[in-house]
């Protein structure tokens, strides 16, 4: 054998072990980062589960939480923003209330994240971010009496033969007016106008695209509140007389309709909220979307349910090496939401 086979030889061989000396360097690295993204995994089904199937508890065993506003973050022993009520239970539909207590609007309502992380026993370890994605995205604008509305899919594509019931609100001889309207779109580009004979103060739009529904509600009046339980929370003027209720009716075929039913309000004096004023509310329909009333300054003043865009227990966008993320698609009183969540260690 010739002298250069043998350097050939020894080449090939320190090759080789250099080779399994990196190899098993980063072979740890490699089993250790597949282990954590399945923990990631594992503890962001088990969080989505929790959150969408579980309507939480208070530690007097109060399920229906979210509308009573005696009931604050702390009070809570268990986390979860399900329906309560068995019977109207169904997988993937959250709690509008609940969903509700999660904006920081709310002011002493507002359950914080660092709560939610321990209910869920994730404490400092773990953080979250949960998104609340509109299935259907609703433009609404309008110049005196006339009114356009856009709707667009998720993806942004328009929503094409998307049906539209339209109620418009405004103040008529001290009273709360409104009129309703029923469009779709024959364009194809997901755009309906309509013209009342008064310039509303009070847009709630509620749009159909083959099933798929959601509600907007646009108000140019300076007076807004909150309606959460069978509650009206405002830290605007006083209100001065009966309010109306607006809801929303499914009919059999399909179809949708916006009511609106005279309510009585009573100002709680002692309320155990400092942020606002609060109003008792007579009855609650099913499916109300919000509480219309007039202001000392004869103004409306529009509550109405809202939802967050996100929640979160890091501030701003957050970039951890690692993470992982879920979607689900759920039901928040007649809309439908992408739910979002997000999962990352905070320590390694």
């Amino acid at each position: 054998m010739e002298a250069y086979e043998y350097i050939f030889a020894a080449v090939i061989m320190v090759a080789i072990l250099i080779a399994a000396i990196f190899l098993t360097g980063i072979s740890p690295q490699l089993y250790r980062s597949t282990s954590e993204i399945e923990q990631l995994k594992m503890a962001a089904q088990k969080i989505m589960a929790q959150v969408m199937l579980s309507p939480g508890k208070s530690m007097n065993g109060v399920e229906d939480w979210g509308g009573d506003i005696t009931i604050k973050g702390s009070n809570l022993s268990s986390f979860g923003l399900a329906v309560s009520a068995f019977f109207t239970r169904e997988a993937f539909t959250l709690d509008p209330d609940k969903v509700q207590r999660l904006s920081r609007e709310l002011g002493e309502l507002y359950i914080r994240p660092e709560e939610a992380l321990k209910m869920l026993n994730l404490d400092s370890y773990y953080g979250i971010a949960l998104t609340f994605i509109p299935a259907l995205n609703i433009d609404v604008s309008w110049a005196g009496s006339d009114i356009t509305i856009e709707v667009l899919t998720e993806q942004g594509m328009p929503a094409s033969n998307v049906s539209i019931v339209v109620g418009a609100f405004h103040v008529q001889d001290g009273k709360v007016g409104f009129n309703l309207a029923r469009l779709r779109d024959v364009d194809g580009d997901g755009r309906c106008d309509v013209s009342f004979p008064f310039n509303p103060e009070l847009l709630i739009v509620v749009a159909d695209y083959y099933g798929i529904r959601m509600v907007n509600v646009t108000s140019s009046s300076p007076h807004r509140g909150y309606f959460i339980g069978r509650y009206l929370l405002t830290s605007s003027s006083s209100i001065i007389n009966d309010a109306l209720q607006v809801f929303a009716v499914s009919f059999p075929n399909g179809t949708i309709a916006l009511m609106g039913v005279t309510c009585s309000l009573e100002q709680w004096i002692n309320a155990p909220i400092s942020d606002y004023r609060v109003y008792n509310v007579s009855h609650v329909e099913p499916n109300a979307i919000a509480v219309v009333a007039l202001t000392e300054d004869n103004k409306l003043m529009v509550a109405h349910k809202i939802v967050p865009t996100n929640y979160s227990s890091t501030a701003g966008e957050v970039y951890p090496p690692l993470a992982y993320m879920l979607e689900r698609s759920v039901k928040i009183g007649l809309s439908t939401y992408t739910l979002r969540l997000k999962v990352w260690r905070m320590s390694w």
